[in-house]
């Protein structure tokens, strides 16, 4: 698997656990993870648009 997935797949789980226990800061760690991985996502998409 791709490492943007796995990012994705942690954020989700840190985002979800931090919901059930009512951690703010793990919210805002799940949220940021998945931020970094769109970003990722979308430098790639990029990447390959302005490479052809």
């Amino acid at each position: 698997m791709s490492v943007t997935l796995w990012l994705l797949l942690v954020a989700a789980a840190i985002y979800l656990f931090g919901r059930r226990r009512s951690r703010r800061n793990l919210v805002m760690c799940g949220q940021l993870i998945g931020l970094v991985a769109v970003c990722l996502v979308v430098g790639q998409v990029a990447w390959q648009i302005l490479a052809q």
